[in-house]
């Protein structure tokens, strides 16, 4: 997670975590360093939720597999960063709810604990996976904006909050 020195970041509100759980295809939309490229892809998550095993990751992260030579992947290894977004479409305006995230997309053989819970995350929410699981990829969530409806029409959730975010904005970012 990029944040200053002097920023505490706060857990992960449970609400977004509810819903990411509750839901198992993302959009990620990928960009090439030279900027000519744009893509999205839908893809299956599995959610690791922050842990006191990989300390930096605050925000979690989501868990996919794609082949290294699908075009999101190749602009992944040129440029990992990322957005991307999970949605509950309805008719009724009132149960509208969706998440849009930032990240930075890494595959996930970075180290081998990473491999292992990356893996073991993903198989456990789907299991049928493990006869073609193709290569892993994190998403390190570095930003949430999520819009729930059912909290009052056009309630946003941010992490990290809008307060925190605004004031990191303001200074260079540094790897915690």
């Amino acid at each position: 997670m990029l944040r200053t020195a002097d920023t505490p970041v706060l857990p992960v509100d449970p609400r977004i975590l509810r819903f990411i759980g509750r839901h198992r295809v993302l959009t990620l939309a990928a960009a090439d360093r030279a900027g000519g490229g744009l893509w999205c892809c839908n893809l299956f998550y599995a959610y690791m939720p922050a842990s006191a095993d990989f300390p930096d990751y605050a925000g979690g992260m989501f868990v996919f597999t794609s082949p290294e030579t699908t075009r999101h992947a190749a602009m992944f290894t040129d440029n990992p960063n990322a957005a991307g977004s999970v949605v509950l479409e309805s008719k009724t305006v009132g149960r509208l709810q969706g998440l849009q995230f930032q990240g930075i997309v890494r595959r996930a053989d970075i180290s081998s604990a990473m491999l292992a819970a990356a893996r073991q995350a993903y198989l456990k929410r789907f299991p049928f996976a493990a006869v073609m699981l193709s290569d892993l990829w994190v998403i390190e969530v570095t930003r949430f904006k999520y819009t729930d409806n059912t909290l009052g029409f056009g309630t946003k959730l941010h992490w990290p909050s809008a307060n925190s975010a605004a004031a990191a904005a303001d200074r260079e970012p540094t790897r915690a």
